[in-house]
Parts: C-alpha cells; structure tokens; sequence
C-alpha cells in the first residue's frame, strides 16, 4: 500500500503508515517527475519512529482546475502518485512479489536524499 504522510510533520506516528509494508511517501521539491528519493539517514532521536521513507514531486504541482485553468498546488497526496506508478510497473514485470521485497525494490530504484542536499 502507498500512501502520502500527513503535511504538518511528517515525523508523527500514524495510521497507515504505521503498517511495515506500507510505503509512506512525503512531497519535496523538484523539477522531475521521472526520480524519487529515498530517506538515508540512520533513525536517530527525533528520527528514531521516523515512517516516511521516499520523497517525490509535489510541490508546485500544476493541476488542471475550473474553467480550463491551471492552478499550483503542494502537498503529499501529489508526490504519493509518482510512487505508486513506480511500483505499478515492477508489479506488471513481476506479478508475485511480495510487499516486503517490492518496498526493498523501490528502495533500490530511489535516488538517495541526501544527493538534495549541497555539498
């Protein structure tokens, strides 16, 4: 199951995100659509219960709106998507996974946080 995280702090413990097999996605702010990242930091105090493990697209995000309009909006209900289309595909490559080893995948494929970060 893919869901979004909360957008008011991330770092709460909450339903379903909860679940271990849950793939808890937050939004972050890039130009791509085509790459996701992954959280890489080892659980340390504050991040000790620490339930979002990927980052996508989803601020910004152009949503088409009444009238024809084209509105902006930010939040983790539009980075979640990304994310669920990545794992869309490994299942119609590889129907039996098992959600433990789909999420290990996808950490696989995610590009790790911290290339967000300067160096």
């Amino acid at each position: 199951m893919v869901t979004a995280c909360n957008n008011f702090d991330f770092r709460s413990a909450e339903w379903p995100g909860y679940f271990p097999t849950a793939v808890v996605v937050n939004m972050t702010k890039t130009d791509s659509d085509d790459v996701f990242f992954r959280w890489d930091v080892p659980p340390q105090g504050d991040f000790a219960q620490h339930l979002v493990e990927f980052a996508a697209r989803g601020v910004d995000v152009e949503l088409p709106w009444n009238q024809g309009q084209v509105v902006k909006r930010t939040g983790s209900s539009f980075a979640a998507p990304h994310v669920t289309g990545v794992l869309a595909r490994l299942l119609s490559q590889y129907p039996n996974l098992k959600p433990p080893v789909a999420k290990a995948l996808l950490q696989e494929i995610a590009t790790p946080w911290e290339s967000l970060l300067p160096t």
